[in-house]
């Protein structure tokens, strides 16, 4: 499979009921009909979040490109992922050198991603993100389990430049942990 950057990658990944695409529309399309597997073709700039909702069990292969907003102001819904209550989504990056982004977000809260269900990211990288108040580059309700990549030059007005767990009726719930096993944090900043 050739995609954007002149890369080729080979891709061993059973596509049945899977989608290739190359912008916003397929992309909104392939989680719409529940594709199991989307790849995307190039990068791909979003003029609105990307919703993951209505029982949905969705892999997002970045494929070496990247999912962005490139907003410039902060506004009530710029996030660039948002995973809905009864739902499960990985975002992973296949193309070896963790060159698959998630960036450009601008929300009051999970700049890149704001997630309230089960969420995997894996090899990619969650960078350039602002939040408002918390979590520039994930804000997250519930457990997840990230590996490998990198979250770098987030930030935050007040909590978790590259992360923020959501604390509930006052205290951290027991169930509510984020599992990183060989992922990086650089130049991620909270608090102005």
């Amino acid at each position: 499979v050739r995609v954007a950057k002149s890369k080729y990658y080979a891709i061993a990944v059973n596509m049945k009921g899977g989608a290739v695409v190359f912008n916003e529309s397929e992309l909104n399309s392939a989680i719409s009909d529940n594709a199991p597997y989307i790849l995307l073709g190039c990068d791909i700039p979003l003029s609105n979040y990307l919703q993951v909702n209505g029982s949905k069990n969705i892999i997002l292969d970045l494929c070496g490109n990247t999912l962005s907003r490139n907003l410039a102001d902060l506004v009530a819904y710029g996030n660039v992922i948002k995973v809905f209550s009864g739902n499960t989504l990985t975002v992973r990056d296949s193309s070896g050198d963790n060159s698959g982004q998630i960036k450009g977000g601008r929300a009051t809260d999970g700049g890149g991603i704001y997630n309230k269900d089960e969420t995997i990211l894996k090899d990619c990288e969650i960078t350039g993100n602002k939040a408002g108040d918390n979590g520039a580059g994930l804000y997250t309700f519930i457990p997840m389990n990230i590996t490998g990549g990198e979250f770098s030059s987030n930030r935050a007005g007040k909590d978790g430049g590259g992360i923020c767990i959501k604390q509930r009726d006052g205290f951290l719930a027991e169930t509510t942990r984020v599992s990183l096993t060989g992922a990086e944090f650089s130049g991620n900043r909270a608090g102005g």
